[in-house]
């Protein structure tokens, strides 16, 4: 269960849409009908999209993003970022940094959400680390 404070703590973050948000032992359904769930171990063909014969097919996860761009609340989850390496942690510094994957930019409502059991700047890539507030 979720404790009061730290629901607050990520409902005022939630508000500036701008920041992505790591949040340590965040239960994985407390999102599930608003937002849309990247597991870390994601493929990159599942992240970034593929190539069939000269059409490109845009992940299943940007669709449903792509779907909620007029809803008041639409939430991307990376979840649990530290069961992968920090060097595959890379693949998600696009959708972090830069607010898309590839030339897809994602909606303008989409906040950035990352999970981890526990936050631990050593598990975490470098880069990744500096660009989001952090809630434990």
């Amino acid at each position: 269960m979720i404790n009061k404070d730290k629901l607050s703590l990520i409902s005022e973050y939630l508000k500036v849409k701008e920041i992505p948000i790591l949040v340590e032992d965040l239960p994985e359904n407390i999102f599930k009908d608003i937002g849309t769930i990247i597991k870390a171990d994601i493929d990159l063909s599942n992240l970034n999209g593929y190539f069939n014969n000269r059409t490109f097919m845009p992940p299943s996860w940007y669709l449903n993003v792509k779907k909620r761009e007029n809803d008041i609340s639409n939430y991307l989850i990376i979840e649990n970022i530290t069961d992968i390496s920090i060097k595959e942690q890379i693949k998600f510094m696009d959708i972090i940094k830069y607010h898309k994957i590839g030339t897809l930019d994602l909606p303008n409502n989409c906040q950035i959400i990352i999970t981890c059991k526990k936050i631990d700047k050593n598990l975490i890539n470098e880069e990744i680390y500096s660009l989001v507030a952090h809630i434990r």
